[in-house]
């Protein structure tokens, strides 16, 4: 999507809502690639948009008490997005905050995109 950020793939319709789709390995240093037909799409509900998480592997849905989830900002430093993780059977969670997923700027560019596609 021209102007997007570079972790943005694309649209999707939600339901009638214009979902970005958000590629999570960007924030982790990993190559941003193509989806796949096997990939799974996670919608989220942010505090100032939804999204869809693109995912290789969705394993389920917890819901942790608060006890159980511990801070990552001791051993995962510069990850902002990640504001805990929680060991699961599968191995350990990591619990992304969705309201700090795009910085500002990004969130900027995102929006300045959207318009643009709208009166394109």
């Amino acid at each position: 999507m021209p102007g997007a950020p570079v972790c943005v793939l694309g649209l999707i319709d939600v339901r009638g809502d214009v979902v970005a789709v958000i590629d999570p390995a960007d924030r982790f240093g990993d190559p941003v690639r193509e989806p796949a037909m096997h990939d799974h799409l996670l919608i989220v509900n942010g505090a100032r948009r939804k999204m869809a998480l693109l995912a290789n592997e969705v394993h389920g849905v917890v819901a942790p008490e608060p006890t159980d989830v511990s801070d990552a900002g001791n051993w995962l430093p510069g990850a902002g997005c990640v504001s805990g993780t929680l060991r699961g059977a599968e191995g350990l969670v990591l619990i992304h905050n969705l309201d700090a997923f795009l910085s500002l700027e990004e969130e900027d560019s995102l929006e300045r995109a959207l318009e643009a596609r709208q009166n394109a």
